[in-house]
């Protein structure tokens, strides 16, 4: 499936976007049932690209200029020496099926927040982790992706991500669903199955291959950065991006040494910068005396 500017490139008229609502009921069910782990990998990857076709993932190509991008390794010697340490995993590394990745696909995970992060690492009373704020080269253009837009704005009234615009979109798109027609009910049902998989807060092999199914479509795509909401810290944002993206268009422009001192309880953290990095040149960490 290719992914356009969905924001100003939709036909609502594309037979393609119609599907009977009867049919991705059934479908999703068959998935849920167990299906998405008997199927073979190409067998999803098809099942989910026919359910996906014609559904609406509000995005954007445009200057990356969303602010930092946060990261975060724990410690447990010395400090990582080489950027590339707490960038993406190398393919041959990568065996497994996560919320974004499937095996010999890694992406670079990060968060948009600095707390979301620290929910997403699990952060514990006394652990130390080394932390990169990275963000994109200047006036670098990216096609981003935002998953779970319509469930979201449902549900509570606004969106996660980017605020009016999106909004707006979705105002437009929904308007009318206390009596929605067959196209508002497929787009509903189908992004709540979608963001019920990304949200799930348990690991769970099977909804894994579903969710990282759905990201190597939109990146096979065309997209370039997948976003989604946190689902470690509520109203936090994550970020999926391609390897050639990260290692090509993003810069590490800071890197600390921090401690966590207290863990209260609600992803609520106390923490001690132990120590900041003086400068990164050429990949490598150099910190200060």
């Amino acid at each position: 499936m290719n992914i356009e500017n969905t924001l100003n490139h939709f036909d609502e008229n594309n037979e393609e976007t119609n599907k009977p609502v009867e049919e991705i009921l059934a479908l999703i069910q068959r998935l849920r049932g167990g299906e998405a782990d008997r199927m073979s990998w190409t067998e999803l990857r098809e099942t989910i690209n026919y359910m996906m076709t014609g559904l609406v993932f509000p995005g954007n190509e445009g200057a990356s200029d969303r602010g930092g991008i946060f990261r975060a390794r724990k410690v447990s010697g010395k400090p990582f020496r080489f950027v590339k340490e707490l960038g993406v995993r190398e393919p041959k590394d990568c065996n497994d099926y996560g919320r974004c990745h499937s095996p010999g696909k890694p992406v670079f995970y990060g968060s948009l927040n600095l707390m979301a992060m620290l929910a997403e690492v699990r952060a514990a009373k006394g652990d130390l982790y080394q932390v990169i704020e990275t963000s994109f080269t200047p006036r670098n253009k990216v096609r981003i992706t935002e998953i779970g837009q319509i469930t979201h704005y449902i549900r509570w009234g606004h969106t996660f991500f980017r605020g009016e615009e999106t909004k707006k979109f979705l105002e437009n798109l929904l308007t009318g669903r206390e009596k929605p027609t067959e196209r508002q009910k497929y787009l509903m049902i189908m992004d709540a199955f979608i963001s019920e998989c990304f949200w799930s807060r348990d690991y769970d092999a099977r909804l894994y291959r579903i969710t990282s199914a759905v990201c190597s479509l939109l990146f096979d795509g065309g997209s370039d950065m997948i976003i989604y909401p946190s689902v470690a810290f509520g109203g936090g944002v994550n970020v999926a991006i391609k390897p050639n993206i990260y290692r090509e268009n993003m810069i590490t422009q800071k890197c600390a040494l921090m401690l966590i001192t207290e863990n209260l309880g609600f992803n609520i953290y106390s923490f001690e910068i132990k120590k900041e990095c003086e400068k990164i040149e050429k990949g490598q960490f150099f910190w200060e005396k």
